[in-house]
């Protein structure tokens, strides 16, 4: 069979409507201004601290803070197709911190609930395709929500400000839906201030606490 028996007129109109839906699928797409995400995410901090107790700095002391999966939600604002703007909020949840190094004895220390609203400017390419990778850079929220003592007391954490890069890649299933994989690294840190039980009694301390997360997002979305 020859290539010009394989090529019929039926066969290059039905190659030329694929292709034209494709086009107009994903042209669809990217005309749309508002986008909508909703996902799971895994919440890994890369934490440090500097402790100190009663006005001196304990040499080797050091925080521990659990890893979390929470559920994400973010709504972004196409300014045209390849640059967009995206507020992320998160679930409210609850991480526990436990001495590490020299206050590894402590253990448990407390418990903070918190969230970290984001705000970030992206760039899309391949805007005109099903995949579509993007870059982006913003600014991140350390939001307190509530704190619990455990093996120190009085312990409060302070609001923060920080900065953050995202970079993920979108897919489009259709015109509207679609499933996007993200990660995000943010730099925050935090005061800290606390109780801590010695033998001379209960002595106030304090600390400064790197948090440096990493999250890893996936989910789906919808573009209006």
């Amino acid at each position: 069979m020859t290539l010009q028996a394989i090529v019929t007129p039926p066969a290059v109109a039905a190659i030329a409507l694929v292709a034209t839906l494709q086009s107009a699928q994903a042209q669809d797409f990217s005309d749309r201004k508002i986008e909508l995400k909703a996902g799971l995410t895994g919440v890994f901090f890369d934490e440090t601290a500097t402790v100190s107790i009663g006005g001196v700095e304990v040499p080797g002391g050091d925080a521990r803070i659990d890893d979390n999966v929470t559920a994400i939600f973010e709504v972004g604002y196409f300014f045209r197709p390849d640059i967009s703007v995206w507020l992320g909020l998160g679930l409210p949840t609850t991480t526990s911190l436990y001495g590490a190094g020299s206050l590894e004895a402590f253990g448990h220390l407390g418990d903070v609930t918190y969230g970290a609203p984001s705000l970030t400017l992206r760039y899309h390419f391949n805007t005109d395709g099903r995949v579509s990778p993007y870059i982006g850079a913003g600014a991140v929220y350390g939001l307190i929500l509530d704190e619990e003592d455990g093996a120190l007391a009085d312990v409060s954490v302070d609001n923060g400000w920080g900065t953050v890069l995202v970079a993920g890649v979108d897919y489009a299933i259709d015109d509207r839906w679609g499933a996007f994989a993200e990660i995000k690294k943010s730099w925050l840190e935090t005061e800290t201030g606390f109780t801590a039980p010695t033998g001379a009694g209960p002595v106030a301390g304090g600390s400064k606490l790197t948090l440096d997360p990493v999250t890893v997002t996936l989910g789906v979305s919808y573009r209006f």
